[in-house]
């Protein structure tokens, strides 16, 4: 799944959770739980990457647009939907971790390409909610 989709989830639980460390769990868990859904992902090497330069840099940007505005718990739940996949994949030590593996290998990802409309779909709906509240 798009990293920028898991930060938007992650940002909307930070919505309606107050505590810092609650709402960063909360971003983690719905990582987790969304992964396991069937998902686009190219498996080629250069298109990985195209994906990763484009996805990464935007939910980057969010998140320190919400650091500015100060927004700090949605900022939190945020940086939990995010940090697994900064860990397991641009961390080269922890590549080589069971717990890598399991999360870069074991998803139900497809390279059918409809599968990102649900991704750009997801990230449509979350973009509106966090505009909502």
């Amino acid at each position: 799944m798009m990293t920028l989709t898991h930060t938007l989830m992650g940002s909307v639980a930070g919505v309606y959770i107050e505590s810092y460390p609650v709402a960063f769990m909360a971003g983690i868990i719905l990582h987790l739980l969304t992964d396991k859904l069937k998902h686009y992902w190219p498996g080629e090497r250069e298109k990985n990457l195209l994906l990763m330069l484009v996805d990464w840099p935007i939910a980057i940007a969010f998140l320190v647009h919400l650091l500015y505005l100060g927004e700090m718990s949605i900022f939190w739940g945020g940086f939990g939907g995010i940090v697994i996949d900064f860990v397991a994949i641009a961390i080269p030590v922890v590549q080589r971790t069971k717990i890598s593996r399991w999360h870069n290998q074991r998803q139900p990802h497809t390279k059918d390409i409809r599968f990102l409309a649900l991704d750009l779909f997801a990230i449509t709906v979350l973009i509106i909610i966090l505009r909502l509240v």
